[in-house]
């Protein structure tokens, strides 16, 4: 459901609609990540993506699903840094 509020432009809403069930179920791993994926591609924000999907690797009980999403999250670190002052020091 939240998929498709943002699908149709309606992203705060598919937000909302992502909190409100994380609040029924805070552990739910699917959940986690289609937050993150909002706040992502919906909202343009890695830096909010990291936090749910951070939550969703500390909850997940999969092995395959956590080692993605450590993949997901440095992936998302490392764009961060892309664009960022860099000193010699930081070389």
């Amino acid at each position: 459901m939240s998929e498709a509020y943002a699908q149709k432009g309606e992203t705060d809403k598919a937000l909302a609609t992502a909190k409100d069930f994380l609040l029924l179920r805070k552990d739910n791993v699917d959940m986690l990540v289609q937050q993150a994926h909002l706040f992502e591609t919906y909202k343009g924000s890695p830096t909010l993506a990291l936090d749910s999907y951070e939550r969703a690797r500390k909850a997940s009980s999969k092995a395959e699903q956590r080692d993605w999403l450590v993949k997901k999250i440095e992936y998302l670190k490392n764009q961060n840094k892309v664009g960022q002052h860099v000193t010699s020091g930081d070389l």
